[in-house]
């Protein structure tokens, strides 16, 4: 009977690993260990240099931002500067406009004033009627020729008279090289003239008692006796 002797199998070699040795082994594994080491360094160093750069361009983004913020800013704080010059330019003018139409309103009021005609107010021509109707009298109501608002001023005050039953006179006198100016009740030697004097005082109508200066010409009298009172109206006074 013989005797059957049983071997190994080649891959089961003592030393070797599916055919490598052992020390290959390890050799490679080095190797390999190595290498994702030196991969690990690489992209390390990558990483941060990465990172780096990104820290950088976020910065010179962060500085351009800044700058044109400040850009900016100093624009606006220019256009606030320029409408604020502007409004004060704009209030400087608004002023000077309301103090030339101040301006021309008061002198509106001052030609209306100049040129408007005389008329006695309510007033006075009620307290002009009461101190004339104390009792009748004679007078002479005279204007300037040739000066209609010196007529319309005497025809008001010619009304009144008769209002009170006085028996009046209306005279037109061209004066003779000279100008008279307002009211007057020359003095005469009528004893109606005081009463007259009296009555324009008592209604706040301004008058004198200066002379008439001479006439070239009178037309109008109304049978009235030269001795009696005269109220004359002269032109109206500048």
């Amino acid at each position: 009977m013989s005797i059957m002797k049983m071997e190994k199998p080649m891959n089961n070699q003592e030393g070797t690993i599916f055919g490598f040795s052992v020390e290959g082994l390890l050799n490679w594994t080095n190797v390999l260990y190595l290498a994702s080491v030196a991969a690990a360094l690489f992209f390390s160093v990558a990483l941060w240099r990465l990172s780096a750069i990104s820290s950088e361009n976020k910065d010179r983004q962060l500085e351009r931002y800044k700058t044109d913020a400040r850009e900016r800013i100093s624009q606006a704080e220019a256009a606030a500067r320029q409408a604020q010059e502007a409004s004060s330019l704009a209030n400087e003018r608004a002023k000077t406009l309301e103090l030339e139409t101040e301006k021309a309103k008061l002198e509106t009021e001052r030609l209306k004033a100049k040129l408007a005609w005389r008329v006695l107010t309510q007033p006075q021509h009620q307290m002009l009627l009461a101190s004339l109707s104390q009792r009748t009298g004679t007078a002479t109501i005279a204007h300037v020729a040739n000066d209609p608002e010196s007529l319309y001023l005497a025809i008001q005050i010619a009304n009144i008279f008769s209002e009170a039953k006085w028996t009046i006179g209306f005279q037109s006198l061209t004066l003779s090289g000279a100008i008279y100016f307002g009211i007057s009740v020359p003095n005469s030697k009528s004893e109606d003239a005081p009463l007259i004097e009296s009555a324009l005082q008592s209604s706040g109508i301004p008058f004198g008692k200066n002379a008439i200066p001479p006439t070239a010409m009178m037309t109008g009298n109304g049978g009235i006796s030269e001795d009696s009172a005269v109220l004359f109206v002269g032109t109206k006074p500048q």
